[in-house]
């Protein structure tokens, strides 16, 4: 008879990164989150515990901003791009920062915003220029957002 009451095997690093990324998603607050989408890296991300800031990464419910009836995950990983006091221009064209167009909208429809960022939002932008960003959705509070580090990444391609 044996003492075993658990029995551990060796499972592929994918596989465990994938199970942590499952169990965190069951979590009130999840330490990792996955991203599949060519808006940034594909892999798995590693929440940091602290306010985010510009310069980070950061992922966001996407029930925070208006969808356009497009299908989007729960969870939008972006760039903390720019924060409060950055004067920024949305329309049409895409985005514009101190009258010079910076990221222009591939397709011709989202919201306008033209002013100055005020304190507590961020506009975020993918890595692609595909990306559903605040060239569409405008400006997101910065209280919303959690801030991640690339755990494992890999090429979408």
């Amino acid at each position: 008879m044996s003492n075993t009451i658990l029995q551990l095997k060796t499972i592929p690093c994918g596989a465990a990164l994938l199970l942590l990324a499952v169990a965190g998603s069951v979590l009130s607050h999840p330490i990792l989150y996955t991203n599949f989408t060519h808006s940034m890296p594909a892999g798995v991300y590693l929440a940091i515990g602290r306010p985010a800031r510009p310069g980070d990464d950061v992922v966001f419910a996407s029930s925070l901003v208006p969808t356009f009836g497009l299908h989007v995950p729960p969870l939008l990983l972006k760039h903390f791009t720019y924060g409060s006091g950055v004067r920024v221009r949305i329309d049409q064209a895409g985005l514009s920062v101190s009258g010079k167009l910076v990221a222009p909208r591939v397709v011709g429809f989202g919201t306008s915003y033209s002013g100055t960022i005020p304190p507590g939002k961020s506009i975020l932008l993918g890595e692609d220029s595909r990306s559903f960003d605040s060239r569409y959705f405008g400006p997101v509070p910065v209280d919303s957002l959690q801030p991640v580090e690339p755990l494992l990444t890999w090429s979408a391609r």
